[in-house]
């Protein structure tokens, strides 16, 4: 029962036979800082003294903490302002212009994957890389795009019309005795005027040795200048002229 124990007392009767009697003793009293099921003791003779010896050092380490922020107000003041937000630091600032400087580089690709398509050649660099200001970023962003725009509708406009050429003149690695080469079937003068890059590019072959998208970028060209004249029949054919 409880917290009981058994103890031996001497006979207190004439009969003198020893008798055993309950006796209810209180439990003795831990002498550590903690009692055995891991609980705090705040007995004078537990715990009081290691729980003041933690109030010590906590006050100690504030106080120091205290007087290291009023030793430096600048690192302080850095951490909240006045109106209690956090303000913006560099590396923040630094994010966002990186942020910016990939989506020049991201319409800028596309831009000018579109202008080689259509025979152009943009004259580009990496101006972005040595520009800090998010302003001039971000009309870096829309010139490029508004320029991307603009060949992407000439792309749509002519190219199911060259493709139309295409079909009436012959394979794109054709060639006539004539002296008319590819897809478009150029002859010399046009190659030399309107695709020397290429020319270049594929050693000095005409252009049936040329990909599909090169012959039709360098039709694209002439369709610039000329418009669909050097094909009148298949224009024609096409209902282009």
């Amino acid at each position: 029962m409880g917290n009981c124990r058994y103890v031996e007392t001497t006979p207190t009767t004439n009969s003198g036979v020893a008798r055993l009697r309950r006796a209810r003793l209180p439990p003795p009293r831990p002498t550590g800082p903690f009692h055995s099921r891991g609980r705090l003791d705040l007995s004078p003779s537990g715990g009081s003294r290691t729980l003041k010896q933690a109030i010590t050092v906590a006050a100690i380490a504030l106080v120091a903490l205290a007087f290291s922020a009023t030793s430096n107000p600048t690192t302080a003041s850095a951490w909240v302002t006045p109106g209690g937000a956090h303000p913006p630091t560099t590396p923040s600032v630094n994010k966002k212009v990186v942020a910016w400087r990939h989506k020049v580089v991201a319409t800028r690709a596309a831009a000018v994957r579109h202008a080689h398509m259509i025979g152009l050649r943009p004259d580009w660099g990496h101006r972005e890389r040595h520009i800090s200001s998010i302003r001039k970023l971000r009309h870096m962003v829309r010139t490029w795009s508004a320029k991307n725009t603009g060949w992407v509708a000439f792309w749509r406009t002519h190219y199911p019309r060259l493709m139309c050429i295409h079909v009436h003149e012959g394979a794109w690695n054709a060639y006539s005795p004539a002296g008319y080469y590819g897809g478009l079937q150029m002859d010399w003068s046009f190659m030399r005027t309107y695709g020397p890059d290429k020319l270049a590019r594929y050693g000095g072959r005409d252009a049936r040795y040329w990909s599909a998208a090169d012959q039709l970028a360098v039709g694209m060209r002439a369709v610039r200048v000329r418009g669909y004249t050097p094909w009148s029949n298949s224009a024609s054919a096409c209902g282009i002229l």
